[in-house]
């Protein structure tokens, strides 16, 4: 009898240890989530802007992104998802003005804080176009300017 009252004491204790330890972890992990959120300050048009980039371009492509509060201007450097030297020029100068627009297009939607946005795509090191867009802009009226192997012969 003696010997199941201690199995039982030694149970109970064993028991309510483990409650304790998972309403300690529980505490410490509320705790953590809550700092977390606190912490995470919402990004800035210039983060903003590289986000739309990369949704298009892809999460590796940006070089290089600036933004000017003053002027409310926007640069993204991009290193160019859809150029491929094999194409025709036709078509990565098609290619070029779809990536370059999009981009644009997404880096102003909805932001007031952008009212100009200057997207340059490269192929490794060599500016291959470059793209401005700003507010108010439709797709097809975003200038691009050509360069290095897409500018005709």
């Amino acid at each position: 009898m003696a010997i199941a009252r201690r199995s039982l004491g030694a149970m109970a204790l064993w028991v309510a240890g483990t409650l304790i330890a998972a309403g300690v972890l529980v505490a410490v992990d509320r705790a953590w989530v809550a700092r977390q959120r606190s912490d995470a300050a919402p990004a800035g048009p210039g983060a903003r802007v590289a986000g739309a980039v990369r949704s298009i371009s892809g999460s590796e492509s940006v070089r290089q992104s600036t933004y000017d509060a003053t002027t409310r201007l926007a640069r993204v450097a991009v290193t160019s998802r859809y150029y491929d030297p094999g194409k025709s020029l036709a078509e990565n100068r098609e290619y070029m003005a779809t990536e370059g627009r999009m981009a644009a297009q997404l880096a102003l939607h909805g932001s007031q804080d952008v009212q100009r946005v200057t997207i340059a795509l490269y192929h490794r090191e060599t500016l291959v176009a470059t793209v401005t867009g700003q507010q108010g802009d439709a797709y097809d009226r975003m200038p691009i300017e050509y360069a290095g192997p897409l500018v005709r012969p």
